[in-house]
């Protein structure tokens, strides 16, 4: 995966460097160029990006976990004083330890916040690889490891330069992430009550 990363992400050339023709041609330029070695630039910070989805999951989780603990006060209920909380709802906990059902908007709330979170956690580790990935040749600043990468880039460019083409990106994937959390949430419901139905027939 990481050799086909490679040459992928070095399609686009820059001005001084003939553009790769394909997948065969980056290939044989990386190999010419930069050995066996070009073909695993990035790896690290590919390996430090496995943990995106454990931290989407994990905020998704700690989210919902709190949402199905929410409710929203009934009419006329006595104010206990609080401050209002985000969206004017207060945190309860449901009578007998039951947790509520998230409503469809929620759950894609939770869901499009969960891959935020996960995206600005992760996403200098994109930027440190796509820069290390890419073409070497004539060029004026030349990054030998991720370390390098940091370095050069907190000097030159401070904290915003990990953070260049965010917005777009957390626009492109968010969508996504909320309507697959909304599937996966109901497809889970929809199995539970099979299952119950099952059960009590049986």
């Amino acid at each position: 995966v990481i050799p086909e990363a490679a040459a992928a992400g070095r399609r686009v050339a820059t001005a001084a460097l003939r553009p790769y023709r394909g997948m065969v041609d980056a290939v044989s330029q990386i190999a010419r160029e930069e050995g066996l070695a070009g073909f695993y630039r990035g790896l690290g910070p590919s390996l430090l990006l496995v943990s995106h989805g454990a931290i989407q999951f994990m905020v998704y989780e700690e989210l919902r976990s709190l949402s199905a603990n929410w409710k929203a006060p009934s009419p006329g209920a006595p104010s206990s004083g609080a401050l209002p909380s985000l969206w004017g709802w207060r945190h309860h906990q449901q009578a007998g330890g039951t947790q509520r059902q998230p409503s469809s908007a929620e759950i894609v709330g939770i869901g499009a916040l969960s891959k935020v979170a996960a995206t600005v956690i992760t996403y200098p580790s994109q930027v440190v690889r796509s820069r290390l990935q890419q073409r070497m040749a004539r060029r004026a600043i030349r990054y030998r490891s991720g370390w390098d990468v940091l370095r050069i880039t907190l000097r030159r460019e401070g904290v915003g330069g990990l953070y260049k083409g965010l917005l777009p990106n957390v626009l492109r994937v968010m969508p996504q992430a909320a309507l697959t959390f909304l599937v996966y949430e109901k497809v889970m419901q929809y199995l539970s009550e099979r299952a119950a139905a099952a059960a009590f027939e049986g």
